[in-house]
């Protein structure tokens, strides 16, 4: 995810079944994907004024306090950590189909005039979140782009490598970039940063305790993405 120059940004909002998202685009790739409760939201004409989601309750406990468990002796990984790097730049169109009709609200465009290359692409982020809400889709293929560091970039690249219905930790993600289990915290900085929510899974990182812990949609945001991809609670 190299870097690019500042280009025109448009906007839409989509209602998804954890509440409302803005997708950002600069016609060319996916730029952003918020929840626009969150914290760092942007607030393009049109949005509500963001605010802290709570963290919320799981069955009468707190979710901050709840593991969470999957299959044992899986890869952390995957064998080709190049395949999402080259997703990011070549996206790709998919015929796929929701199979359990799961609905999402129509787009909403922010901008008027919006150019058909941003609303073809933004139209195929909803397609894209429609499936995946609905268990048809476990990749993506809409075109990204992020803007950052090049560390937060090298770890929203780890990200994309993390397999669906799977979780690494804040640890494992250091050691995969050839870091110290002491940079967790730096890691954790730069997973926090992530602007592209679901797609670029941040919520596959969980505490190296398998707590889940830190999430800016909000934690019971976290654990519904996590019980769509079939994991377990402890």
């Amino acid at each position: 995810m190299p870097i690019k120059e500042s280009r025109p940004s448009y906007h839409a909002h989509v209602e998804t079944p954890l509440g409302t998202v803005l997708l950002c685009t600069d016609a060319a790739c996916l730029t952003g994907l918020y929840f626009v409760d969150q914290r760092d939201c942007p607030a393009p004409d049109g949005t509500p004024l963001p605010f802290k989601p709570s963290h919320g309750m799981h069955r009468g406990r707190e979710i901050r306090l709840l593991r969470i468990r999957q299959e044992a002796n899986l890869s952390l990984f995957e064998d080709k950590p190049a395949a999402a790097a080259s997703r990011v730049r070549q996206g790709q169109l998919s015929s796929s189909r929701a199979r359990n009709g799961v609905a999402l609200g129509a787009l909403k465009p922010l901008e008027k005039d919006m150019p058909a290359a941003a609303l073809d692409l933004l139209r195929l982020a909803r397609s894209e979140l429609r499936d995946y809400f609905s268990g048809a889709r476990r990749e993506f293929t809409v075109p990204l782009r992020a803007s950052g560091s090049s560390f937060q970039q090298a770890v929203w690249r780890a990200l994309l490598d993390i397999p669906y219905g799977r979780y690494v930790s804040y640890g494992d993600i250091a050691r995969q970039l050839g870091r110290l289990a002491s940079h967790a915290r730096a890691v954790g900085t730069a997973v926090g940063a992530n602007p592209v929510s679901i797609i670029i899974p941040c919520h596959r990182v969980v505490s190296g305790a398998k707590a889940m812990t830190g999430y800016s949609g909000g934690l019971a945001r976290k654990l519904a993405l996590l019980e769509i991809e079939g994991m377990a609670i402890a």
